[in-house]
Order: C-alpha cells, then structure tokens, then sequence
C-alpha cells in the first residue's frame, strides 16, 4: 500500500506585476488531498519524435466483434449474470458437437475424457494443456464445472476433479484456449443497446469460448442484441490517477476513444521546468497513447497510479 498527496492551486486575477497574494481576483481555488490510499505508482519519462504515436499503456484485451454480433444476457444465479456471444473472449477447439460420444473415466482426481469413436471427432491436435474445459448439460452434475486441461492425446483430454463420476454420455463438451480473457479481469460495458441495470464495470468470475460470467446482481435478461461497435471493453486492471507534464503540445487519447485525442499545450515551448503543459485525471486509465503533431522532439514524463 502506497500513499498519495494531490495538492491544487489555481488564482486568476487582474493585479500587476506577478503576485503570489494578488488583490483583485476573478477565481481562488485550492484543493489539498493528503494521504489517499494507491498502489503501483509508476512514473514513465517519454520522448516522442515529430509525427510519432507511442501507447504508454496497454491492459485491454483483444476482442472480435461487429455490429453484426449477436449477445445476450442471461442470469448465472442471483449474484452472477453471462454475457454470451462469440466476441473472441477465448478461442473454441474443433471440440465436437451434441452428436460427439464421451466416455468419462476417473482415476484418483485425474479425469480421462476420451472420444469414443461415434459422432462427431474432436480435433485434439489443435488443443493443448492449458486449454478451458466446461462440461454441462447431460452429464452427471458432479461432472458440471470449468477445469484445466493437463494433457491432450490422441482421442482424448485429462483434467482435475475431485468428484468425478464415471459415465459415457454423448453431448456437447466445450474446449477453448487460455487467453485472452481472464478471469479477475474486468468487464466495462457501457454500449447503449444494453439495458441500463447491465452496464457499468463488473469483475470477471468465469469465461469460456461462449460466454463470461460476471458479478451483477441488478442485470436483467436481454437476447438479440446487435449494433455494438464500441462500449464493450475487457481490461486485466486500470490506473486511477495519470498525470501528464510535457514541454511541447502532443494529442492524448484513453482508453477504446477512436477520436483524435485531447491537446495538452505548455504556456511556453520548451520551458519543461518552469511553464510546462499539464493533464490531470482521475478516474479509469486502461489505456493511454501519446502523438507529438509537432516538428520538436516532446520530452515529458507521465506518472500512473492505480
């Protein structure tokens, strides 16, 4: 645990010359924060060439999706709801289908899940350990859950569970890769075509290939959902505080913005120690890139904290 001192003081006013207790003032403000609770400052010194654009941070993940992409919400149980789509959360192994045959064997905690031969065959070839597992629907509930895959031969999958049951079922397994999403990561869903209760910032508690799972315990079901191109974003973590001093003008843009940025300009060029331009922020920073639009090289220095 870190702490954090933020003290402001800004006076305009009409008296000359220069004065630190001026007489005739137009605003007076001060603000003095002492002691707020952070963690992982980090101080970065940037120099950006003429015409260069550098991400300073990065912590969103890839996703793939359209307007043309169809989510729906659904309720987990009454704390957790699902935002199901294929929106590249995890990547799907050629796994089969609801015509596939599993034969489900346990030795110890270790569970063998071999492809029986009937329906249709698994690619194991394209799956590796590390890769999600989720088995459900007509299997034994004490084979229900999400697992870790720890080994993949040439017909079949193992993985860890202490309750296990034999049985052979033939039913839909899903199997999908580790990255990116994770779970702990956070979901910010602020699109408009959600439901007001479904958006806002939630932490990750599960994800497959199909669908992550988060805590909300206001989300309503919602189904057909089209027309989003931004407001979905997925992040491992985010900065609080951000602070930007420069000596000349650069472009900032945060987060998934798709726009040009926000101008930063010093009173005076090349005065980085005197009269240098400054951006404060608080609130989330996931992302932050810096573009120099000038013929100068920028010098400056960003500080982030979470």
């Amino acid at each position: 645990m870190s702490l954090i001192n933020v003290s402001l003081n800004v006076t305009a006013y009409a008296d000359e010359p220069k004065t630190t207790n001026p007489q005739v003032k137009f605003a007076d403000l001060s603000w003095s924060m002492l002691g707020l609770p952070t963690k992982i400052p980090k101080q970065v010194n940037i120099s950006l060439a003429p015409g260069e654009t550098r991400q300073i941070v990065s912590m969103s993940r890839i996703l793939t999706f359209n307007g043309a992409t169809s989510f729906s919400i659904v309720q987990a149980d009454g704390v957790k709801a699902r935002l199901v789509g294929s929106f590249g959360a995890r990547t799907a192994r050629a796994d089969g289908d609801g015509t596939t045959e599993w034969a489900l064997t346990v030795s110890n905690k270790l569970v063998t899940l071999t492809h029986t031969g009937t329906g249709t065959a698994p690619t194991f070839g394209g799956m590796v350990a590390g890769d999600g597992i989720a088995i459900g629907g007509s299997f034994s509930p004490l084979n229900w859950g999400s697992f870790q895959v720890v080994k993949v031969g040439v017909n079949y999958v193992q993985f860890v569970n202490a309750i296990a049951s034999a049985e052979t079922v033939t039913g839909q397994v899903e199997i999908y890769s580790a990255t990116p999403v994770q779970i702990g990561d956070i979901l910010d869903l602020q699109s408009a075509q959600f439901a007001y209760p479904n958006r806002g910032q939630f932490g990750i508690t599960g994800v497959t290939d199909s669908y992550v799972e988060f805590s909300n315990a206001n989300a309503v079901p919602e189904s057909a959902i089209t027309g989003v191109t931004t407001g979905l974003t997925i992040y491992s973590d985010s900065y609080k505080w951000m602070l930007l001093a420069v000596e000349h003008r650069v472009l900032v843009v945060f987060n998934s913005d798709s726009s040009t940025g926000c101008e930063v300009e010093p009173p005076v060029n090349g005065d980085f120690q005197g009269q240098p331009g400054v951006l404060l922020k608080r609130g989330k920073v996931y992302e932050l890139t810096l573009t120099n639009p000038g013929l100068d090289v920028v010098e400056g220095v960003v500080l982030l904290s979470e």
